[in-house]
């Protein structure tokens, strides 16, 4: 009988082993520089008058001192006058109108760039209270009938404020008198005062005067 040969029994596969990967080393990066903030200089100002916490018997007050040049100041928001002093800053002045009682006084400077500084004085005023604001035409009569052609005009008002008659602007005495000559023409004519406060109150008051030559 021929010999069989037997069949040959199939190779088992080895298992594949994978390769080991080793993880990759952390990226190291350069610390990150913080950038210093920029400094802002202060803004110069001082104030040296009036001194914080004065009484005084007015009810206004000069405020003084010094800032830089090219800011602009105010004071309680009015704008105050620059002037050069030939020193490290500019000097400013200006008033502040004050009441009866204690006040605040706010000035700030500005410089071009936006830049502030800010004081504030308190004050104490003593001034008396001031009359009601007022103005009386106390000649001549409304209504008059005068032969000359030139009459004088008085009255009575506040005694700061500016008085002007027909346009034209006149002094006041201390008290709040006015006087002044007024031209007539020939007619009806008719005078015109206008009184304007120190605080902005206006009043206006007309006085009609017939001139018969």
């Amino acid at each position: 009988p021929t010999a069989t040969t037997p069949p040959t029994p199939p190779e088992t596969p080895k298992p594949t082993v994978a390769p080991t990967v080793l993880p990759a080393p952390p990226t190291i990066r350069p610390p990150v520089e913080t950038p210093t903030p920029t400094q802002i200089p202060e803004l110069l100002l001082e104030v040296h008058e009036p001194v914080d916490g004065t009484a005084i018997a007015d009810d206004t007050v000069i405020v003084r001192g010094i800032t830089e040049p090219g800011a602009a100041v105010t004071i309680n928001d009015v704008p105050a006058i620059l002037e050069q002093n030939g020193g490290a800053g500019v000097a400013f002045r200006g008033t502040a109108t004050l009441v009866q009682g204690e006040n605040e006084i706010i000035i700030v400077a500005t410089d071009n760039q936006g830049n502030q500084a800010t004081f504030v004085r308190s004050v104490m005023s003593n001034a008396p209270p001031q009359p009601p604001f007022l103005l009386v035409i106390t000649e001549p009569r409304d209504l008059s009938i005068v032969s000359t052609g030139i009459i004088r005009l008085s009255g009575r008002t506040g005694p700061k404020a500016v008085v002007s008659v027909n346009g034209v602007s006149l002094g006041i005495d201390t008290v709040g008198k006015f006087s002044t000559l007024v031209a007539l023409e020939p007619g009806p004519n008719i005078i015109d005062v206008v009184s304007t406060n120190s605080d902005g109150q206006v009043m206006s008051a007309v006085a009609a005067v017939i001139y018969r030559p």
